[in-house]
């Protein structure tokens, strides 16, 4: 991809009105170590894939790829993404495996015919608490990152494949038990262990109610 990137930059401006919607970065050097902005010019892109490289920021002009219904940006060394990739109404498809990213936006929430969510390999601490707003979400990679708990939402998505094993999750509440879907890991051991979240306050306000 590196090369073409650089013809389609070497071409006059005047005579960028090539009918592009399809790009792989096959190859992984060289590198490119910042998004390229050359990009932009060619919004009807349909697919596209930045991985194997060295990209650390994701600029926020990325909302105006419209037409996207597969980004993969997987093996870089992004560590934040804009908020602008709520705009992206037709993705159905993102892939940020493999890089360094500690939180993903709400905004990932509201992308309408989003099917596929991979993030593994990251630095996750938690995931967006609306999550279970995407409707049309079949599979959920989240493995190998610093998770400790998972959204209440996400039990709003029995039929979705979600694997969260190789965290740090060791309890969940109750309501998560049912939910088979949710792939925790090879053995027992790494299945959290189900709690109910009542407080004492809680609690004793039941208690008094059963004992009136």
């Amino acid at each position: 991809m590196n090369d073409v990137l650089r013809a389609l930059d070497a071409l006059p401006r005047s005579t960028r009105r090539i009918e592009l919607r399809h790009l792989v970065n096959k190859y992984n050097t060289p590198s490119f170590t910042e998004f390229p902005r050359i990009l932009f010019e060619f919004k009807d892109l349909e697919y596209l894939s930045i991985s194997n490289n060295e990209i650390t920021v994701i600029p926020p002009e990325i909302g105006q790829f419209k037409k996207l219904q597969e980004l993969r940006m997987g093996f870089n060394e992004i560590y934040k993404l804009p908020p602008e990739i709520g705009q992206l109404t037709e993705l159905r498809v993102l892939s940020v495996l493999h890089n360094k990213i500690s939180e993903l936006p709400d905004e990932i929430c509201i992308l309408p015919n989003l099917c596929k969510l991979d993030c593994e390999f990251n630095k996750l601490t938690s995931l967006p608490k609306n999550i279970g707003n995407l409707a049309n979400l079949k599979e959920l990679n989240a493995v190998a990152n610093e998770l400790t708990t998972l959204p209440d939402s996400i039990c709003r998505l029995p039929e979705c494949k979600i694997s969260v094993y190789l965290n740090k999750i060791k309890t969940l509440p109750m309501a998560f038990k049912p939910m088979t879907n949710i792939y925790y890991g090879h053995t027992p051991y790494e299945k959290p262990m189900f709690v109910d979240t009542m407080t004492m306050t809680e609690f004793l306000s039941a208690l008094l109610e059963v004992l009136k």
